[in-house]
Parts: C-alpha cells; sequence; structure tokens
C-alpha cells in the first residue's frame, strides 16, 4: 500500500509540473519567452506650443540626437532652433526635425514666425537664423558674412541690415561693398598701403560700389534672394 501511495505522489508531482508550451499550446517551444518592445525613439514632438516648457524639454531632447554635439537654445523668439557643438543648427519645426537648409527653408520659418506681419524675432535673430540655417546669399567674391550691419551709425545708416515687411511679405535687405578696382601698378595709395584690391567704405564724399542682396519672404511660395548692383554716395 505505501508503495501505491508513493507510486501516485510521484505521478501527481508530474502532473503539475507544465512547461512555456503547455501554457501556450500554439507556441514554438524552442522558440524564447517575447520581452516588452523597446520604447521608440520620438521622430516628431508631441508638444509644440512655444510657450509650454514641455516643448521646449522635448524639442532639446529630440536635438541631442541629431549628432551636432552639445545643443543650446538661442532665444526664446527661435522656437526650437538650437545651436550645436558639431553643426550649426538643429530645427525642430512644426514637430519634425528639418535637415534641408538654405534660403527656401529660413524664409518657410521666419514667415511661419510672423516676421512678414511684424512679428516675432527681432533683426539680430533673424540674422543668425540666416546663418545657422545656411541661407546667407552668395555674394562672390565676397564671403557671405561680409554685409554691413552697423547699427546706430549715421553714415551706414542706408546700408545696415534691415527687415522691410507690408504685412503679407518680408524682405531682408544686405548691403555688400564691392572690391574696389585694382590700381595701377605704379600707383601706392597712401604709400604704405598694400596695392591690389581693398574692400570698405570709401572717405570723404566718394562713390562706392555696392551689392545688394534682398531675401523676399512672399506669403506663399519659396524665399529666394534678389541681387541689384548699386552705387552708393558715401556721406564721409
Amino acid at each position: 500500500m505505501r508503495a501505491c501511495v508513493s507510486f501516485l505522489f510521484v505521478i501527481g508531482a508530474l502532473g503539475c509540473t507544465r512547461s512555456g508550451a503547455d501554457r501556450d499550446p500554439g507556441r514554438d517551444p524552442h522558440r524564447p519567452e517575447p520581452t516588452a518592445p523597446s520604447p521608440a525613439d520620438p521622430v516628431t514632438m508631441t508638444h509644440t506650443d512655444p510657450h509650454d516648457p514641455a516643448s521646449w524639454t522635448e524639442a532639446e531632447q529630440i536635438a541631442k540626437k541629431q549628432k551636432a554635439g552639445e545643443v543650446h537654445k538661442r532665444s526664446d523668439a527661435l522656437p526650437f532652433l538650437f545651436s550645436g557643438d558639431r553643426a550649426r543648427s538643429v530645427l525642430i519645426h512644426k514637430g519634425q526635425v528639418i535637415t534641408k537648409r538654405g534660403p527656401v527653408v529660413a524664409g518657410a520659418y521666419l514667415r511661419d514666425l510672423g516676421v512678414p506681419q511684424g512679428k516675432g524675432p527681432q533683426l539680430d535673430d533673424v540674422l543668425w537664423t540666416l546663418w545657422a540655417l545656411e541661407a546667407l546669399p552668395k555674394v562672390e567674391p565676397l564671403g557671405p558674412e561680409g554685409y554691413v550691419n552697423v547699427p546706430n551709425n549715421k553714415r551706414l545708416a542706408d546700408l545696415t541690415a534691415r527687415i522691410e515687411f507690408d504685412g503679407q511679405s518680408a524682405h531682408i535687405v544686405l548691403h555688400y561693398f564691392k572690391p574696389e578696382p585694382k590700381l595701377p601698378s605704379n600707383v601706392n595709395p597712401g604709400g604704405s598701403a598694400p596695392q591690389g584690391t581693398a574692400v570698405g567704405g570709401g572717405i570723404g564724399g566718394t562713390t562706392r560700389a555696392l551689392v545688394r542682396m534682398t531675401l523676399d519672404i512672399p506669403e506663399t511660395g519659396d524665399s529666394a534672394w534678389r541681387r541689384e548692383d548699386i552705387n552708393w554716395a558715401d556721406p564721409g
């Protein structure tokens, strides 16, 4: 009798031990147990209100993943546009990381910020945006950053960088001094100055050749630079 009880006890114990396959008959017993999926990195922002601190926090976290090194907020007036240690900028606009650069991208961004209506960022932030989004004009042989921007200088008031707007469109106006004509080899200006091409304002009521570059930001459509070659009478 004791032998029979022991035998039944062993059978009962075996019957209470079930494998994972027994718990899920349709699963292959040789496959590993499934695990919970890892959360995916965000590809769009869930908060987009620039007045909400949570939006900036979320945007910064996304910007840090764009291989730009440390990222830094430039201005409250430039929503979700960050500078980077290893890249000029990271732009997150309308919830998306914007990888394209140039005047079309910069113009669309500034238009959405209200620049054509005189709202949004002021001149310094606008100029930085053009640089950060690689949207400054090409004015060879001059560098794109060589425009005149000297606020509160009476002499250069007509040439200093500015924004014009009419409520529907905006125009960012930049002026570049053209290189002065190359002097004849037998002329030495000022005795000690090097001969050749010089860039800068003339002195004493002279006339200078300039390039005026205007970024037109229309109410709809793409933004583009427009060039004008002009002569400027330097008031000295």
